[in-house]
C-alpha cells in the first residue's frame, strides 16, 4: 500500500492521476498547503522541501518501506513499480524522460509564477505579468509544434536532429573544443591554445588507442557557459567521455535556429547528440536533467545501480530541477537583469532562495552529498547554481554544512576543467537591449510563432 500526502495542486495531481492509471493501491492523507501543514515536522521527515506530493510505499524496491518526494521522481518511480507509461527500450524511454523533465524545470514552475502574478500577488506588476504571460506562451507553442506531428509528448518517432559536422559545415567552424583530436600546431596558435584545454577525456582515448581498445564516438554538445551548461561539461570531464563543445550564442539568439531546435524544441542549452546512442544510433537529448540521466546510465558513473540509491539521486536531480534552477534564475534576473526594480519581486525570490539554501544545509547536514554517502549527478545538478550566492542575496558561509559541501566539489579536478569549457565567452559586459529582448523579452515569442 502507498500513502500519498497531497493537495489538490497541479502537482498533487499528476501523482493522483499517475496512481489511477497504475492501479496502483494507496491512502490518500491530505496535507493543507493553505494552513501550513506542509511544515509540521512529520511531513518535512518525508519531503525535506516541504511541497506536495510525497509518498510512502510500505513495499519498496527492497521490500522495505521507501519515501519519495518530488513529484517528478514520483512519477518515475510509480512508472518503474508498475511497468506502465516508462518505456524500457532506452531510446523510447530517454524521449519520455526529456519531456518530462521539461515539464519539472519549465511548464510547472513558469505557470506557476504566472499563475502568481495574474491572480495572487498583493500588487498588480506588470512586467513580472507580461514577463510570465510571455513565458507560458512560447512554451504552449513549444508543446504545439511537438504535438502537430505526435499523438503524445514522448514520441521518439519524430525527429531526426542531427547536426551537419562535416570539415566545411558551419558546425565545424563554431567547433571550440574536441578532445583528443586536436592536429599539432606551433606555439601560440589558435589550434595549440585550444589543445592546451582538452582534458583528462582526451588523455584517456589516447590511451585506448595505444590499447588498442575501441574509442568512443565524441559527444557533440550544444552549449553556453550558464549553470545548465557547466552541469554537462563538469559530468562530462567527470565520466571521462570525449566530447566537442560547439558554442550557442544565446544572447546573440543562435538557440532559435532551426539546426539548434531539431536537437533542442525547448530552445534552451544545453542539447546534445551522441553518435553512439544504447542502439548504436546518434541519439539526441535536451533537458539537463535527462542528459544527466543518460550519460550516468551510458558509463555506469555517478548513479547507483541499485533502486533505492538510484530513487534518492532522482529525487534530489528533480528538487534542482524544478526548484533550485529555476528559482535561483527568477532572483538573478530581478536582481541583477530586470530592466527595472520590482521589491516585491526581489524579496520573493530572495526569500525563496534562501529557503533552498536551508534545505539543501539541513540535507547537507545528514549525508557528505546530496543523495548519500557519495557524489552523484544530483550535486552536479546543483553545484554550478550556487556559484554567484552573493548575487543571490545569500551568506554561503551562513550555512556550513552546505559551504562543506560547495568547497569539496569546487576542488574536485573535473569540475575545474568543466569550468574552463567555453570560459572565454563568459559575460563580462552587461546586456545590451538587444540581448535582453532575445533573452527576456517578447523576442523569445517573435522567434517561435
Amino acid at each position: 500500500m502507498i500513502d500519498l500526502y497531497s493537495w489538490a495542486t497541479p502537482n498533487g495531481h499528476k501523482a493522483h492521476i499517475m496512481l489511477a492509471e497504475t492501479g496502483l493501491p494507496f491512502r490518500l492523507h491530505k496535507v493543507d498547503i493553505g494552513k501550513g501543514e506542509q511544515f509540521r515536522p512529520d511531513f518535512v521527515a518525508i519531503n525535506p522541501n516541504s511541497k506536495i506530493p510525497a509518498i510512502v510505499d510500505d513495499d519498496g524496491p527492497d521490500g522495505k518501506p521507501i519515501t519519495v518526494f518530488e513529484s517528478g521522481a514520483i512519477l518515475i518511480y510509480l512508472a518503474d513499480k508498475s511497468g506502465k507509461f516508462l518505456p524500457t527500450v532506452p531510446r523510447r524511454r530517454y524521449d519520455v524522460l526529456q519531456w518530462l523533465m521539461f515539464q519539472v524545470a519549465s511548464i510547472g514552475p513558469m505557470y506557476g509564477q504566472a499563475w502568481h502574478f495574474r491572480s495572487v500577488a498583493p500588487e498588480r506588476l506588470p512586467y513580472a505579468v507580461d514577463r510570465y504571460t510571455n513565458e507560458v506562451t512560447r512554451l504552449l507553442r513549444v508543446m504545439e509544434h511537438r504535438l502537430t506531428d505526435s499523438a503524445y509528448l514522448g514520441d521518439p518517432n519524430t525527429r531526426s536532429p542531427i547536426l551537419p559536422l562535416g570539415p566545411g559545415s558551419r558546425a565545424a567552424r563554431n567547433m571550440v573544443r574536441i578532445c583528443g583530436t586536436f592536429p599539432k600546431s606551433r606555439a601560440g596558435s589558435t589550434a595549440s591554445r585550444r589543445g592546451r584545454r582538452c582534458n583528462v577525456a582526451s588523455m584517456r582515448s589516447a590511451r585506448l588507442r595505444e590499447e588498442g581498445a575501441a574509442m568512443p564516438a565524441p559527444i557533440d554538445l550544444y552549449t553556453w557557459p550558464t549553470p545548465n551548461g557547466h552541469k554537462i561539461h563538469i559530468a562530462l570531464e567527470e565520466m571521462e567521455l570525449p566530447y566537442v563543445a560547439h558554442a550557442v550564442d544565446i544572447g546573440a539568439g543562435d538557440q532559435f535556429k532551426p539546426a539548434f531546435l531539431k536537437i533542442s524544441p525547448n530552445n534552451k542549452i544545453p542539447a546534445m547528440v551522441d553518435p553512439e546512442g544504447h542502439d548504436g544510433k546518434p541519439l539526441a537529448m535536451m533537458e539537463s536533467g535527462a542528459m544527466l540521466l543518460y550519460l550516468a546510465e551510458k558509463t555506469g558513473k555517478l548513479m547507483p545501480v541499485d533502486a533505492r540509491g538510484r530513487m534518492a539521486v532522482l529525487q534530489w536531480l528533480m528538487f534542482q530541477m524544478g526548484g533550485v534552477g529555476p528559482m535561483l534564475g527568477q532572483t538573478h534576473h530581478f536582481r541583477t537583469y530586470a530592466p527595472e526594480q520590482l521589491p516585491y519581486a526581489i524579496k520573493r525570490y530572495t526569500d525563496e532562495t534562501t529557503r533552498l539554501y536551508k534545505v539543501l544545509d539541513a540535507r547537507l547536514g545528514e549525508s557528505p552529498y546530496l543523495a548519500g554517502a557519495d557524489y552523484s549527478i544530483a550535486d552536479i545538478a546543483t553545484w554550478p547554481w550556487l556559484r554567484y550566492w552573493d548575487k543571490q542575496g545569500q551568506d554561503l558561509p551562513a550555512h556550513r554544512n552546505l559551504q562543506r559541501w560547495f568547497d569539496t566539489i569546487a576542488a574536485r579536478p573535473a569540475v575545474i576543467r568543466g569550468l574552463q569549457v567555453l570560459a572565454d565567452r563568459s559575460r563580462t559586459k552587461p546586456f545590451t537591449e538587444q540581448e535582453r529582448e532575445i533573452l527576456f523579452g517578447a523576442g523569445q515569442l517573435d522567434r517561435r510563432s
